[in-house]
């Protein structure tokens, strides 16, 4: 991994405090998909600034500036140094951007199937931007395979109530009864 900073922001970027670098080699082969996962810090997104990432593969790492970090004038190896970081950058495949700041996102996510190395650029005044780098990866298999899958459905089912009434007959409503009937047939 290679890492540094100087206080250039680098033309088409924006931000403030200066530029962190860092650089990273991989190696993807031999699984069936991979990608990289970057993740911003929480006090990376504090601040407005932006992260790029490039393919630098074919290219190699791009190494630190060669005056120090404040210096206001340019010597020949800085006029060089730049000419070769603006090259790279206007050549080299684009991965993924995003600007950083509060309510934005917080993760760049690329293919990386073909990517051996790459730069992460940041402009910003937090040297701690980039809280994480992760290479994921998928091996897919073929083969037969049995699958179920058991799903809960919400139902409804019709019901019907009965309703039940016990009626409980006294010995003189039946005398009553008994006795009208005998009436009307007399």
């Amino acid at each position: 991994m290679v890492k540094w900073c100087t206080s250039l922001i680098t033309s088409g970027f924006e931000g403030s405090g200066g530029t962190f670098y860092d650089g990273y080699q991989i190696d993807p082969s031999g699984h069936s998909r991979a990608q990289v996962e970057i993740r911003i810090s929480p006090g990376g997104q504090m601040q407005q600034g932006l992260v790029r990432v490039y393919d630098l593969t074919g290219f190699g790492q791009i190494s630190p500036r060669p005056t120090s970090y404040n210096r206001a004038w340019y010597e020949m190896d800085e006029v060089s140094w730049l000419n070769h970081l603006n090259y790279t950058l206007n050549t080299a495949r684009f991965l993924g951007e995003l600007r950083t700041g509060v309510g934005m996102d917080d993760y760049i996510v690329f293919d990386a199937g073909a990517v051996r190395e790459f730069g992460i650029f940041a402009t910003t005044w937090n040297a701690y931007t980039i809280g994480s780098v992760k290479l994921v990866w998928v091996d897919e298999t073929t083969g037969k395979k049995t699958v179920t899958l058991e799903k809960q459905v919400p139902y409804q089912a019709t019901y019907q109530v009965e309703k039940q009434q016990t009626v409980y007959k006294t010995e003189s409503t039946f005398l009553a009864s008994y006795c009208r009937q005998v009436t009307a047939h007399s």
